[in-house]
């Protein structure tokens, strides 16, 4: 008859007496943080106990999954919406795990188990949406009796990866602790073809008449040398205005709009939003009959860094693109004159990293 081996972690100088699971203390140890896809994952589970824990009950899992809730209010009944998408679900038993020596810089009876995940590619990056969100962390979803589906209530809209330690409990897995691992897309070491070769996009012509006289008009044009933009490089922008009125252009300025779509149980939800860290750039007066360039010798406009990603990539259940949005603000009564131009964020090395790293091969090889 085969005996299957049951592995128990025990901890030094203690009884065989079980305490109460809510006195085990768990968490994991990892190098970093920030991860992206190709990599591996190599971290410790430390588990401090004084009496014996039962490792065949756990599971390390790493989990990467997007969400979106909806909530609906109709005739005075809540309907709640609800979509995720799973992009990985890796397990490891603790049991299988190599146990390592035990630590004097740890409090006595803490056990070490080794793991190990490798992080597919093409894996879409971590974001958190307008709609906000984000699974609760650490132990707390423990103590507060939560199971892993119970811990958002409101709308969200968020793609996480969680690192979370599972126990099986009366045939249900209970997170016993969770971790976040941020995954961020890997940037590419070379020069983007689109940004090597400027294509000049479409021009997005603009025109406002005050009158039926041709010669009271105020033309203007913007346009982007290239679609794609990296996130924390220099947007390539460019604008004549032509003030061919009688009256003053008060301003031109620049802000950043950012549209989510949500979906969720073939519901839509359309969010838009200035991004606050895009930093607005205004210009002066325009007096009648002069003109104004924007263009490479003005104040650099920068696609923040901390945006996610247009689409973002491999992500079905949400989505995001971005538009620059010049306005034009005649003097009095006029109404002002808009255009949005599509722009397309994306991860890379920007200008000032390509530099960087030139510089530094340059002198590796001088």
């Amino acid at each position: 008859m085969k005996v299957s081996k049951v592995k128990v972690f025990m901890c030094p100088q203690t009884t065989c007496t079980l305490m109460a699971e809510s006195k085990i203390k768990y968490r994991f140890v990892l190098p970093k943080n920030v991860y992206c896809g190709g990599q591996t994952i190599k971290g410790q589970l430390h588990i401090e106990s004084p009496s014996p824990v039962l490792l065949s009950n756990l599971q390390v899992r790493l989990r990467g999954r997007a969400k979106v809730q909806l909530v609906r209010e109709e005739n005075g009944t809540t309907r709640t919406l609800y979509q995720t998408q799973t992009y990985l679900d890796k397990r490891l038993g603790v049991q299988d795990m190599q146990r390592l020596p035990e630590s004097d810089n740890l409090p006595q009876g803490t056990g070490l188990f080794a793991f190990e995940f490798l992080l597919p590619p093409g894996l879409p990056p971590s974001f958190t949406s307008p709609l906000g969100g984000w699974p609760i962390c650490g132990d707390t979803i423990f103590q507060m009796g939560l199971v892993e589906e119970d811990y958002i209530i409101s709308q969200c809209g968020f793609l996480c990866y969680c690192l979370d330690l599972l126990r099986r409990d009366r045939g249900r897995e209970v997170i016993r602790f969770r971790q976040l691992i941020h995954i961020i897309t890997r940037p590419s070491l070379g020069v983007d073809a689109s940004a090597s070769q400027p294509v000049e996009r479409e021009l997005h012509h603009a025109r406002h008449w005050f009158c039926c006289v041709a010669s009271k008009d105020i033309l203007f044009k913007a346009w982007l040398d290239q679609p794609e933009v990296i996130m924390g490089d220099k947007i390539p922008f460019h604008a004549e205005i032509t003030n061919n009125s009688d009256i003053f252009v008060k301003s031109s300025y620049i802000t950043l709009i950012a549209t989510w779509v949500f979906h969720a149980m073939d519901e839509t939800e359309v969010k838009s939003e200035k991004i606050k860290s895009f930093k607005k750039v205004k210009r002066c007066a325009i007096p009648p009959g002069e003109s104004m360039t924007w263009g490479d010798n003005d104040e650099p406009l920068v696609l923040p860094a901390d945006l996610t990603p247009t689409g973002p990539p491999n992500c079905s259940i949400m989505e995001v693109s971005y538009e620059l949005s010049f306005t034009v603000v005649p003097r009095g009564m006029f109404s002002s004159m808009k255009v949005r131009l599509p722009i397309t964020a994306t991860f890379g090395l920007t200008q000032s990293d390509r530099e960087r790293l030139a510089a530094e091969t340059s002198h590796g090889n001088a």
